[in-house]
């Protein structure tokens, strides 16, 4: 598949087809590593993937932070969320 490079500063740029992205999970925003194949003389582009994110235990303080958040924020959380006009 041929793709046209464009200038974006002193770098330059090449697009990913929607349908070949959608293949690999590549989204906008998303990382990729390059690798140069100096072999087949190409540049090969791997999606990276998200290391699982580490969960930190919910101290009881944490907790009740939370819920005095929630009761002193409530109307405006919700008006946020959409679920009240």
């Amino acid at each position: 598949m041929e793709r046209k490079l464009f200038r974006t500063g002193n770098s330059l740029t090449v697009t990913i087809p929607p349908a070949l992205a959608s293949e690999l999970g590549l989204k906008a925003g998303g990382l990729v590593d390059l690798e140069i194949d100096r072999e087949h003389e190409g540049l090969l582009i791997k999606r990276r993937k998200s290391p699982e994110p580490t969960k930190a235990p919910v101290t009881q303080e944490f907790a009740r932070w939370v819920d005095g958040f929630i009761d002193r924020y409530d109307t405006a959380l919700k008006k946020l969320s959409g679920d009240q006009p």
